[in-house]
């Protein structure tokens, strides 16, 4: 998917769970935010064949960031520097939002290789335990209805929020 796409869908992934984990304080757009740089954050890995022909491009991009490994080992740390910039921020923060940001960046992380799962060139969900790419074919690889609906539910979750 094209990478407004993977932000907006890490931006709703983020935001739709606030109100679960965090009922009583408000986090507001910060999860969107987050959530949308944790989304699109596992195309990071396109500035590893920078240097490459199409093929190292097509080889390296979709990898090891797009395994289904990458959420769990780098979300939570990911959530934890989230946390700790919001305490800094605001010292009335507590441990329940560790959990929140820890949970948020994790499944934003995550729900990039998914998303990406469903295109024709889909991804190497098993490295580094196997090379094998899989693909659905179910989305095309640029989808602006899919884009404007998600940012359509951001906008309605920020202006009605209950």
């Amino acid at each position: 998917m094209d990478p407004f796409s993977q932000a907006a869908l890490g931006a709703v992934v983020a935001q739709s769970i606030t109100s679960r984990l965090i009922p009583d304080r408000t986090i507001g757009y910060r999860a969107a935010l987050f959530g949308a740089m944790a989304g699109a954050m596992p195309d990071i890995d396109v500035l590893f064949s920078i240097n490459g022909g199409c093929i190292d491009q097509l080889v390296l991009h979709r990898g090891i960031t797009h395994s289904l490994i990458f959420a769990p080992v780098v979300g939570p740390l990911l959530g934890w520097l989230v946390w700790r910039r919001e305490r800094h921020k605001d010292p009335s923060v507590d441990s329940r939002e560790l959990r929140f940001w820890i949970t948020a960046i994790t499944l934003a992380v995550l729900s990039h290789p998914l998303l990406d799962l469903l295109t024709t060139y889909g991804t190497q969900l098993l490295l580094p335990f196997s090379n094998a790419r899989f693909a659905v074919n179910a989305m095309p690889i640029i989808d602006p209805v899919y884009t404007l609906t998600l940012l359509f539910g951001l906008i309605c979750a920020r202006l009605w929020p209950d």
